[in-house]
């Protein structure tokens, strides 16, 4: 793991999450079709590789806290370098930030551990 940049990038962002359960979602760079999977982190780690290759062919993957997981994270999506720094500024301080394209970022932010579903997706 210690050279692999994308393991290591990974690793950070499954810790950050501090989740048992991760849906990873595959989107096919063709069809827009999305491969499903729940994995634990391990099975995430060992499944690297593979989300590399599908990476590499062009396809968007997707690792989020699996539903049935109750662990507070908010999603905030297409952010800029100012908003975050708002955000910063305004003691709302990401767990983890992904950049998702340049200059674009998604915020994973902790608002409470027992959010439930129906609250994390309003």
């Amino acid at each position: 793991m210690k050279n692999d940049r994308t393991l290591q990038a990974i690793g950070r962002q499954l810790k950050a999450m501090g989740c048992e359960r991760f849906d990873i979602g595959v989107r096919d760079a063709t069809t827009g079709q999305m491969m499903n999977r729940e994995w634990s982190a391990a099975e995430v780690l060992q499944n690297t590789p593979w989300l590399k290759r599908m990476n590499a062919q062009g396809n968007d993957v997707y690792i989020r806290p699996a539903e049935q997981e109750r662990h507070g994270l908010v999603l905030v999506d297409d952010l800029s370098e100012f908003d975050l720094d708002d955000m910063k500024a305004e003691g709302r301080e990401p767990a983890l930030v992904v950049e998702t394209s340049p200059k674009n970022y998604q915020a994973w932010v902790k608002v409470a551990d027992a959010a439930g579903g129906e609250l994390r997706g309003q």
